[in-house]
């Protein structure tokens, strides 16, 4: 595992392959708001270990871009993006993920500019969020979802549609339960993630073998 933990730390992102990645805030995306799901893939682009994600996110972030290319080199469309960053009161990516999309973009149309896009932006929208719940699970120590004095539970809460997630749960559990001091953990259905993909309540079959 990498990424292990970092002094205090009581909410984390877990991948499949049981690395962690410790968080202020759980990552989410929404598949109703662009901008909140840009900041979701800027995360998820460099943790993910699935290729198909990151072409997910690339075709999400070549399609937003592209309100701001025209017929604008890369530096232009840089500043375009930029500019946009500046106008809204919240930062939703940093400029490193800014140079990215341009960088994706103007490698798109020196290719010629040509593809057969299986979605439309709403659509890779929502599928950057679903890639998200999938490859992810959402833990915090001490609350559901938020840290609560004197709660010394470990919260384990899954997005994803049909992954068994025992083995994961345990081997974490195991890591960290000495640093944590943890009672116990529970095991549940992440509501957020329900609300998108309402097929995953499916996965308490699994539960008990976590438990």
């Amino acid at each position: 595992m990498d990424n292990l933990t970092y002094q205090g730390a009581t909410a984390w992102m877990i991948r499949r392959d049981g690395s962690f990645f410790p968080v202020v805030q759980h990552i989410y995306g929404n598949p109703e708001d662009v901008e909140e799901t840009l900041f979701a893939a800027e995360w998820l682009y460099e943790r993910t270990r699935c290729r198909q994600t990151r072409r997910h996110i690339e075709a999400f972030v070549r399609m937003w871009g592209l309100q701001f290319a025209e017929e604008t080199n890369g530096e232009a469309l840089r500043n375009r993006i930029y500019r946009r960053m500046e106008e809204r009161p919240y930062q939703f990516i940093i400029r490193q993920f800014a140079d990215k999309i341009a960088d994706i973009i103007t490698q798109w149309k020196e290719q010629g500019g040509h593809t057969d896009e299986a979605m439309d932006i709403n659509g890779y929208c929502r599928q950057v969020v679903l890639d998200l719940n999938e490859e992810f699970m959402r833990v915090r120590f001490g609350g559901k979802y938020h840290t609560e004095p004197g709660n010394r539970n470990l919260y384990f809460r899954i997005s994803s549609e049909n992954y068994n997630w025992s083995k994961v749960i345990r081997e974490f559990d195991n890591r960290v339960c000495s640093q944590l001091h943890s009672e116990g953990f529970l095991v549940m259905v992440d509501e957020e993630s329900a609300e998108v993909n309402p097929a995953i309540v499916k996965q308490r079959k699994y539960f008990l073998d976590a438990d």
